[in-house]
């Protein structure tokens, strides 16, 4: 009577369930990590939560420079290898105006040109550059803040666990 309607309402239902389970289970993690962080140390939980995210963002205000120089050189590279590049697409020559119909033969055509010139040996290299120097301004931001919020804490841990137990 009711037949694939039912079922594909059925079907909604478990993947929606699933899915939100997904979701709430990182809040969850982080929420928990969060609690036993501040059982464990207390109101210096907030050194961690907020010293991280602070240098890390100043890391890339500093370093915004670089990234745009680096971008730059990318640019530069993606320029230069688009025109060094036979594209194919311009071989459609005047079939291109045929309309909408020539967007089937063209998008391939498109596709395999624009994948070309990213595949590029000079484009590749400039795009590993790019994201080793965001790596490094990130790890220059987190890694001095993360130490320092893992001594912080640690010291407030041992402060409350011999507080507890009187020693």
């Amino acid at each position: 009577m009711y037949g694939a309607e039912v079922e594909s309402y059925v079907v909604v239902i478990i993947v929606l369930t699933l899915y939100s389970a997904y979701l709430s289970f990182f809040g969850a993690l982080f929420g928990s990590v969060i609690w036993t962080s501040w059982k464990l140390t207390g109101p210096w939980t907030f050194i961690g939560l907020g010293a991280i995210p602070l240098t890390i963002a100043l890391a890339f205000y500093l370093g915004s420079d670089a990234v745009l120089w680096q971008y730059d050189h990318l640019k530069d590279a993606v320029i230069q290898s688009g025109q060094e590049h036979e594209w194919r697409i311009l071989d459609l020559g005047a079939g291109a105006r045929a309309g909408p119909i020539a967007l089937i033969f063209g998008a391939p055509l498109l596709l395999l040109d624009l994948m070309s010139v990213a595949f590029d040996l000079g484009v590749f290299l400039q795009v590993l550059g790019l994201m080793a120097m965001i790596a490094v301004i990130f790890l220059m931001g987190f890694l001095p803040s993360a130490v320092f919020s893992l001594v912080v804490m640690t010291v407030a841990y041992v402060r409350k666990f011999s507080q507890r137990h009187d020693l």
